[in-house]
């Protein structure tokens, strides 16, 4: 019998929602993990393999750009982002 995260999967990817599925875990997952680590900083997109983080100040920023490559390690590790290339910071 099949796991529910392969059915998901398959159920998720024959209806062509897949891609969205994952992208939509990887920003809840890098919020998470900013609401630890960074704050005034939110997750706002995942399109095209670039994670998108919105900070409120330079310090934030500066903090996130310091931890970007921790967030991508996490990531890869909590789940299966394909093609996670680049994690972009802007000021909101």
């Amino acid at each position: 019998m099949d796991h529910v995260s392969t059915l998901l999967n398959k159920a998720l990817n024959k209806r062509g929602l897949l891609k969205h599925a994952q992208a939509s875990l990887a920003v809840t997952l890098a919020q998470r993990w900013l609401e630890e680590h960074v704050s005034n900083s939110s997750a706002v997109s995942f399109k095209q393999g670039t994670l998108t983080v919105a900070c409120v100040n330079s310090i934030a920023a500066q903090n996130c750009h310091a931890l970007a490559s921790d967030l991508k390690k996490y990531l890869s590790e909590e789940c299966d982002v394909n093609g996670l290339e680049e994690i972009q910071i802007i000021r909101q």
